[in-house]
C-alpha cells in the first residue's frame, strides 16, 4: 500500500514513531523521574559510604588492632607465655586466611553498624568546637561578620592582648579540653543553621543570598524561622525540581558528614586507647622485674601512636568542620536563588515569611543586608 493518501505528504517511519503532544510530556516526565531517582539513590550510597562504612572501617581496623595485641599480650605475661608481638600477627594471618570471606563480611557489617552510629550522632558537637576555635582565631573585626558569635562579654584573662582580642594560652589549652565551658561562658550559639548567617553573609558581599534567609539576629520575632528543616526542605525541593545542580550540595553533604563521623570515630579510638594503656600498665606494674613484661612493649607502642594519631586528628577536624558546614549552606543558598533565576518565580516563598526582615536596624551589616551591596536600598 501507498504512503500517498489523498495528496498528503508521506510520514516517515521514525518520525511517526515519536510520541506527540501529550505523549511526549509523558514521556519526557518519565525521563526526568528516572533521572531523580537515579541521583536519589546515588545519594543515599555516597553519603552513606563516606559518613558510616569508611568511620567505621576505620574505628574496626585500628580499635581491633589495639584490643586483639593489648590483650594477647597482657594474657601472654600473665601466664606466664612468652609471646611477641609477631607470633600474635601470624596468628591473626593464619585465622584470615583459613576464614577470609567470613572475616571479611564481619567485619564490612561491623563497620557498617558501628560507622551508622556515629552517622546519626548529632554534628553539633565537633561543629561548636570547631565553631569556638574559629571565633578565638579571628580578629575583633573579624568575628562581627562570622556565622557564629559570642553573645556574652569574655571572662576577665581570657585574652592575652585584650587590645588585639587575641586570647591566651591557657584559653587555647582550655578551649581543646573543656569546649563545652567555653561556649556557655562566651554564649556562642553553634545551632545550625546558624543565627547570625545573614551577618555572614554580608560581610562578603554576598548580598544577593539574604533574601533566603528569614531571620535576623536582632529581630527576635523572626528566630522562629531558624530551622534546620528549612534548609534540608531547600535541598529536598532542589534535588526534585534541578537534580542536575544538586550534585555540588549532595557532595558537600557527604563531606561533611564524613568529618563528623570521623570526629566520632576518633574520639571513640581516642577513649579506647587510653583504656589499654591502662590496662597494659596494670599488667606492667604486675610484672616489675620480670622478662616477661617485654611482651608489653609493642601493644604499648601501639597504643600510644594511636592515641596521638587520634589527638592530631581531632585537632585538624577542629579546624575545618565548621568552614564545612558554613559551605553547605553557601552551596544550598546559592543553588536556591539560581533556581530562581532559571524559573523567573519564587519557588520558596511559602518557606520564607511573607514580612519578611529586610533590614535590621541595629547593625550595618544587616544594613548593607538589606541593599544590593552598595549602600543603596
Amino acid at each position: 500500500m501507498s504512503n500517498h493518501q489523498d495528496g498528503n505528504t508521506p510520514v516517515p517511519e521514525a518520525a511517526a514513531s515519536r510520541p506527540q503532544g501529550k505523549d511526549r510530556a509523558r514521556h519526557e516526565n518519565k525521563d526526568e523521574d528516572k533521572d531523580t531517582h537515579r541521583l536519589s539513590i546515588w545519594h543515599d550510597l555516597y553519603v552513606d559510604l563516606l559518613g558510616s562504612l569508611v568511620p567505621g572501617l576505620l574505628t574496626v581496623i585500628l580499635g581491633g588492632a589495639a584490643v586483639v595485641l593489648g590483650l594477647s599480650s597482657v594474657h601472654a605475661a600473665l601466664f606466664q607465655q612468652a609471646m611477641a608481638a609477631g607470633q600474635t600477627l601470624l596468628g591473626i594471618k593464619d585465622v584470615i586466611g583459613t576464614l577470609h570471606w567470613e572475616i571479611a563480611t564481619v567485619m564490612v557489617v561491623s563497620a557498617y553498624v558501628i560507622g551508622a552510629v556515629f552517622f546519626r550522632q548529632d554534628p553539633k558537637k565537633p561543629d561548636a568546637a570547631s565553631a569556638l576555635l574559629v571565633w578565638m582565631r579571628a580578629t575583633p573585626e573579624e568575628r562581627r561578620g562570622l556565622a557564629v558569635q559570642a553573645a556574652n562579654a569574655p571572662l576577665p584573662g581570657f585574652f592575652s592582648d585584650p587590645v588585639k582580642g587575641k586570647p591566651s594560652l591557657a584559653s587555647h589549652i582550655g578551649a581543646v579540653f573543656r569546649p563545652k565551658h567555653f561556649e556557655h561562658k562566651l554564649g556562642l550559639d553553634a545551632q545550625f543553621p546558624y543565627l547570625h548567617m545573614r551577618c555572614y553573609l554580608a560581610s562578603r558581599g554576598l548580598t544577593h543570598l539574604t533574601h533566603l534567609v528569614p531571620w535576623c539576629p536582632n529581630q527576635k520575632e523572626t528566630h522562629e524561622f531558624r530551622s534546620k528543616m528549612f534548609i534540608n526542605i531547600l535541598k529536598v525541593r532542589l534535588l526534585a525540581l534541578y537534580p542536575w545542580m544538586s550534585r555540588d550540595i549532595i557532595r558537600n553533604e557527604a563531606h561533611v558528614r564524613l568529618a563528623t563521623s570521623v570526629w566520632h570515630a576518633v574520639t571513640t579510638l581516642l577513649v579506647l586507647s587510653v583504656l589499654v594503656l591502662m590496662t597494659l600498665a596494670v599488667a606492667a606494674a604486675h610484672l616489675v622485674g620480670q622478662p616477661l613484661s617485654s611482651t608489653l612493649f609493642v601493644p604499648t607502642a601501639f597504643a600510644a601512636l594511636l592515641l596521638v594519631f587520634c589527638a592530631v586528628m581531632r585537632l585538624h577536624l577542629r579546624k575545618c568542620i565548621h568552614y564545612m558546614r558554613v559551605r553547605e549552606v553557601i552551596y544550598v543558598l546559592e543553588t536556591a536563588h539560581l533556581a530562581e533565576s532559571i524559573a523567573g518565580a519564587s519557588l520558596f516563598e511559602d518557606l520564607l515569611r511573607k514580612e519578611k526582615p529586610t533590614e535590621c536596624q541595629k547593625c550595618e551589616l544587616g544594613k548593607l543586608a538589606a541593599t544590593d551591596g552598595t549602600g543603596l536600598a
